[in-house]
């Protein structure tokens, strides 16, 4: 075990703890808000914009009705998260609740790692911070990397995490507008 898996365990444990103390209904709600929210103010702010245009000024109208339409859509999906989180306390399935959110915040900080891993790991490539030695003792870094080849299989031919180029690199212009 090197300092590496202690700086991935760190973000791992606390997700398990989180999802525990949140539960998986929340942990659930709160990402579908976040993608509901952000998908239904980008479709439907143009109605609220009819609304408001009466009462600021048009310089602002899509910024405010945007921001309305998604706070209003990220509250009504955590009050029926809430009722719904309620329903399940009564049947009592909280612990089933509890544990399955610990479940679920490991798994999704397990995704945003697992990106973030081949990004260090691109970056490494080129200016080699990290010791060789160290990547093949760590026990986590390699699997991060297998499993986001894995879940994204793109993420394999893409140019953007090949090793040694950089985000820099990659919107240098050139590499921006090339066609493959």
């Amino acid at each position: 075990m090197s300092y590496v898996d202690i700086i991935i365990l760190i973000p791992l444990l606390w997700a398990g703890y989180r999802g525990f103390t949140k539960g998986v209904i929340i942990e659930v709600v709160s990402i579908l808000a976040f993608v509901l929210g952000v998908w239904g103010a980008i479709h439907f702010s143009d109605y609220i914009a009819g609304y408001v245009r009466d009462h600021i000024n048009a310089e602002y109208e899509p910024v405010i009705s945007f921001s309305l339409l998604f706070i209003g859509i990220v509250i009504l999906v955590f009050v029926i998260g809430k009722l719904l989180e309620r329903l399940v306390n009564l049947a009592q399935l909280k612990l089933a609740n509890k544990v399955a959110g610990a479940v679920f915040g490991v798994g999704k900080i397990v995704l945003i790692l697992s990106f973030l891993v081949i990004i260090v790991n691109q970056y490494d490539a080129k200016f080699k911070f990290i010791p060789k030695e160290v990547k093949e003792d760590s026990l986590l870094y390699d699997p991060l990397i297998d499993l986001s080849k894995k879940v994204v299989p793109a993420v394999e031919g893409s140019d953007t995490f090949k090793e040694g180029n950089s985000f820099k690199d990659l919107f240098s212009g050139e590499k921006l507008f090339a066609r493959n």
